[in-house]
């Protein structure tokens, strides 16, 4: 029989990990170490414990982040955040294209045209 991690006994027979190692805790369960670290349990052992999988049991999908998954999410990240750039960019032009001049730029003009407008209300205060 063969020697499986408690990850992978965990998935084959349906249940979390935590509840295979209560199990081993309690004796339920039988596993060794291997090497005086690794825990192993032989499927054998699995099959007196938790009986025999039904074989209309589907596999479990692959998790989201499994290598193979990510490099084209990574793909698509990187088209995203360029063609973000490039909208951030052609903003900033439109904006530098289209923006008023800044209140520094026409404070002069508009000092100007406060001193001929009070011209004006003067000469129209000395008409009357």
């Amino acid at each position: 029989m063969s020697l499986l991690r408690v990850t992978e006994a965990a998935r084959l027979v349906g249940v979390t990990r935590r509840t295979i190692y209560r199990h081993i805790a309690s004796g339920k369960l039988l596993a060794r170490h291997i090497n005086g670290e690794k825990l192993r349990i032989e499927t054998g052992e699995l099959i007196r414990v938790y009986g025999i999988a039904s074989p209309d049991i589907a596999p479990e999908p692959a998790p989201l982040t499994a290598p193979g998954n990510i490099a084209p999410l990574l793909a698509v990240l990187t088209e995203i955040r360029r063609e973000l750039a490039a909208i951030d960019a052609r903003i900033n032009d439109l904006l530098r294209q289209y923006s008023p001049v800044p209140p520094s730029q026409y404070q002069d003009d508009i000092k100007v045209l406060d001193w001929v407008k009070a011209r004006r209300k003067q000469r129209i205060a000395g008409q009357n």
